[in-house]
């Protein structure tokens, strides 16, 4: 049973509205605002030993809880976090739907006595293993964010300097593009220079062989004597078309360095090597996948994994309305659906290959007459509970 008192806390970024709550919503203690400092967390400490206790609630959010929870954690105070979602519909149930932040900490409390155990949380050490892959990925997805839209910038940049040189370099990103780019960053520059000093300037700062560095040496002389380029060489662009190329090379070595980092803590987890035994998927979405799951026996079944990634079928009937053939409700974690999205699509390409029950399930949605992305989402579902029957049992998939 729960406790017949609590003190809840409506977080935001720097403060926190904080008011305690029977378990008939009778106020125990007027509204405060307090700070997220030492001084303010302290008032939390306060009201607990005053009122003998109470369960200490808050809504989950992005990082502003973050500070709040370790310290309560350091404290030895029990707490629970509240889906936001179930928060929001009791909010909703109103006739009058208002929001303040004086009284979302009622919302709060309503939403703890009333809830179901499977819609609040307790988190473990902030330290804790998953918690730490859990930020790595999130910080690999920003990290990629950044990498996309340098790489955007870049490439309208590239076509302006040096225009059709993808037909030279078919890998824009490759060592000897970034070293010859950065080197001789206009066409002009480099139709005054010999195919032989350019071979051996590539050959000094890339891995290639001699022959490659004179092969592309002679072609990208050929290159700078029939393209036009859209400015000068002593142009400003031609100074932002390098420093775009560092910023590609800085966010690419990123990314790398934290999938690295991400594999490394995956390995100590029990379920990467079964997770990596299904085909198509490799170390680096392995180890995503296991950061996003976390820890997989808090999962009764493969139901509420499904759930959590947010792909079960939103159901709503109504009259005529049979509430089937909707799409996925998308309410749960947006990034392991992503990265399951990528392993299904990754799976689907072997089925040439491998044979296994997600392409034969695939194939029986396709003779079913099933579009090829509702059969591909289905196929996932599928994955998920490969995925959780081969983690649990901590086999390899066959």
């Amino acid at each position: 049973m729960k406790d017949l008192k609590c003190i809840a806390l409506d977080v935001s970024k720097d403060s926190s509205h904080i008011q305690a709550f029977s378990s008939d919503l009778l106020k125990l203690s007027k509204v405060e605002v307090i700070d997220h400092t030492l001084e303010g967390f302290n008032e939390v400490i306060r009201l607990y030993e005053l009122l003998d206790h109470p369960m200490v609630v808050f809504e989950a959010t992005g990082v502003y809880h973050r500070g709040l929870q370790k310290f309560l954690i350091d404290s030895e105070i029990p707490y629970v976090m509240i889906n936001p979602l179930v928060s929001a519909k009791i909010r909703k149930q109103s006739l009058r739907s208002i929001k303040t932040d004086k009284k979302d900490c009622r919302t709060i409390a309503k939403a703890y006595f009333t809830a179901d155990l499977k819609d609040t949380l307790v988190e473990p050490l902030v330290e804790s293993l998953h918690n730490q892959m859990r930020q790595l990925n999130r910080y690999y997805v920003d990290s990629m964010v950044h990498l996309v839209k340098a790489k955007v910038s870049f490439n309208a940049q590239l076509d302006c300097v040096f225009p059709g040189l993808k037909k030279v370099f078919p890998d824009l990103y490759s060592d000897a593009a970034v070293v010859l780019i950065t080197r001789y960053k206009h066409p002009d520059i480099i139709k005054g220079k010999k195919s032989d000093d350019i071979a051996k300037y590539l050959k000094k700062n890339t891995r290639h062989g001699e022959a490659y560095c004179k092969r592309k040496a002679i072609a990208v002389l050929e290159y700078s004597k029939r393209t036009c380029s859209g400015c000068k060489k002593d142009d400003i662009d031609c100074d932002i078309l390098v420093d775009l190329m560092g910023t590609v090379s800085f966010f690419n070595a990123k990314c790398k360095n934290i999938l690295s980092q991400l594999v490394e803590l995956s390995r100590e987890t029990d379920i990467f090597e079964p997770i990596l035994s299904i085909p198509g998927i490799g170390e680096n979405l392995a180890a995503r996948i296991v950061a996003e799951i976390g820890d997989i026996t808090r999962f009764k079944g493969p139901k509420q994994l499904i759930a959590y990634a947010g792909t079960d079928p939103h159901v709503y009937q109504s009259g005529i309305r049979d509430g089937l053939h909707l799409s996925i409700s998308k309410k749960g974690n947006k990034n392991l659906r992503t990265v399951l999205y990528l392993a299904v699509s990754c799976h689907l390409r072997t089925k040439t290959k491998n044979t296994t029950v997600i392409t034969e399930f695939y194939e029986k949605k396709k003779q079913q007459g099933k579009p090829h992305r509702v059969a591909q989402v289905a196929s996932l579902n599928k994955l998920i509970k490969v995925i959780y029957s081969v983690s649990i049992n901590k086999t390899i998939f066959e």
